[in-house]
C-alpha cells in the first residue's frame, strides 16, 4: 500500500509540478491561465489500462493527463462534483459517481469526453464504482 501511495505522490509530482518548471518554455495563449497543484483534497487518480492516461478528479471535475505529461483536459463540468474515476478494462470509458442528479450516483463518459451517460438511479447514494473484468457491468456500494 505505501508504494502505491508513493507511486501515485511521484505520478502527481510529475504531472503537476516538473511541468510548472518549464512554463516559461511553454508557447501559451494569452487568454489561457497556467495552474500548477501540488495538493488538493478529496481527489482520486486513476491510470489507464494502457498506462497512457491519467483520470482524476479536481475541484469537483474529471480530468485526463497524458501520464507521461502534459496539459490536463477537463471532461466534465465540474457542477456535479464527480468522483472516484475508474477506468474500463478496455480503456474507452471512465466510470465515476456523480451529484448531478440529485443524488450520488453512478456515470460513464468516454475517455475523450463525449457520451456521458447516467447509469444508476433511486432515491439513495450509489457510489465507489469498479468494472467487472469483462467490462460489461460495474459493480458499486
Amino acid at each position: 500500500m505505501k508504494q502505491k501511495i508513493k507511486f501515485v505522490n511521484l505520478l502527481l509530482f510529475f504531472c503537476y509540478c516538473y511541468p510548472a518548471c518549464f512554463a516559461s518554455k511553454l508557447k501559451i495563449k494569452q487568454d489561457t491561465i497556467h495552474v500548477s497543484v501540488s495538493e488538493g483534497t478529496n481527489m482520486a487518480v486513476a491510470l489507464s489500462p494502457d498506462y497512457s492516461t491519467l483520470a482524476m478528479t479536481l475541484q469537483g471535475a474529471l480530468w485526463t493527463i497524458p501520464a507521461n505529461g502534459g496539459l490536463a483536459k477537463r471532461i466534465t463540468d465540474g457542477m456535479g462534483d464527480d468522483q472516484e474515476p475508474v477506468w474500463s478494462p478496455n480503456g474507452e470509458y471512465i466510470a465515476f459517481y456523480s451529484y448531478r442528479s440529485g443524488n450520488y450516483h453512478i456515470w460513464v463518459i468516454k475517455k475523450d469526453g463525449t457520451d456521458l451517460k447516467q447509469i444508476t438511479d433511486g432515491y439513495y447514494d450509489d457510489r465507489e464504482p469498479d468494472w467487472a473484468p469483462d467490462g460489461r457491468s460495474i459493480i458499486f456500494s
